[in-house]
């Protein structure tokens, strides 16, 4: 009599077809990812707003700044050994919903030192959806759609090469760094 030969995860994840359950696993985590370079792009808008309507000092705004960076690092570590202990989809929900809650009442802070403890949870919330978002739907898909997720990371990133090139150069040429700005020579 033969016995059939126990799959591997990986083979069983190979055999599934790829459905809607998978396409909702990627848009899921692909918009979590999308609020965390939203959210960490738009706080540079948010304090140079601050500076002008509640006069905050350079020292402030870079506590405000640096709050939500430390949250982002505490959040990392909390979030991954979380997703070990009761699963990486509840932990993944549970740190959107911190994000949301957070960035919500961030917007109606009233005081610096407010706005600092809420822009650490922000930063909590993204820091621990990071890992998470990367992992789910890779625990989750089939070989070539895991494959794809891949090449998408990594054809973002030969697309914004040029960019971070073209940046530095007119950096470079500006004679001022940070500045970008063509200077004639």
């Amino acid at each position: 009599m033969n016995v059939p030969a126990r799959l591997t995860r990986t083979a069983r994840l190979d055999a599934l077809p790829f459905t809607r359950e998978h396409r909702r696993l990627l848009v899921g985590s692909g918009l979590g990812w999308a609020l965390d370079a939203m959210d960490v792009g738009l706080i540079s808008f948010v304090l140079a707003q601050l500076a002008v309507q509640w006069n905050t000092t350079g020292m402030e705004l870079s506590w405000i700044a640096s709050a939500g960076f430390v949250g982002m690092a505490v959040g990392a570590v909390l979030g991954g050994l979380l997703a070990d202990r009761i699963g990486r989809r509840q932990v993944f929900a549970l740190t959107l919903l911190v994000y949301g809650v957070a960035t919500g009442a961030s917007a109606l802070s009233g005081s610096v030192a407010v706005l600092i403890a809420w822009r650490f949870l922000v930063g909590l919330g993204l820091g621990a959806e990071l890992p998470v978002a990367r992992s789910v739907p890779s625990d989750s898909l089939r070989n070539e759609a895991r494959l794809w997720q891949n090449d998408g990371w990594r054809s973002r990133e030969l697309l914004l090469t040029p960019v971070r090139v073209g940046r530095a150069r007119l950096a470079q040429n500006s004679g001022r760094p940070g500045r970008c700005r063509w200077s004639p020579k």
